[in-house]
């Protein structure tokens, strides 16, 4: 069970997603230290690529139409909760600096 649920996103630069949350919060996900560290991420360094970000399964995920896996499908997604639980620790450290 999806405890949250997306509205909608904005690319920002950096690598970074202003997230509407259905609840009426808004937070920003930095997906900068994904991007520059791990190899699944690597088609998502041009940040054209990375603003085609998009809300997908009612609100539940994000996801990247590009990579694609051989299906079709897209290689990359983030759930609802994963992406909430990572906007908040990431509010924690820049609130504790």
């Amino acid at each position: 069970m999806t405890l949250h649920r997306i509205a909608s996103i904005e690319p920002r630069s950096g690598y970074r997603l202003l997230v509407h949350w259905t609840s009426g919060d808004q937070s920003v996900a930095d997906f900068s230290g994904d991007i520059g560290n791990a190899p699944v991420w690597k088609a998502l360094r041009d940040e054209r690529l990375f603003a085609r970000a998009r809300v997908t399964d009612h609100g539940t995920a994000i996801e990247w139409p590009v990579p694609s896996r051989p299906n079709g499908e897209p290689a990359i997604d983030v759930d609802a909760d994963g992406l909430w639980h990572m906007a908040a620790e990431q509010q924690s450290v820049v609130a504790a600096e």
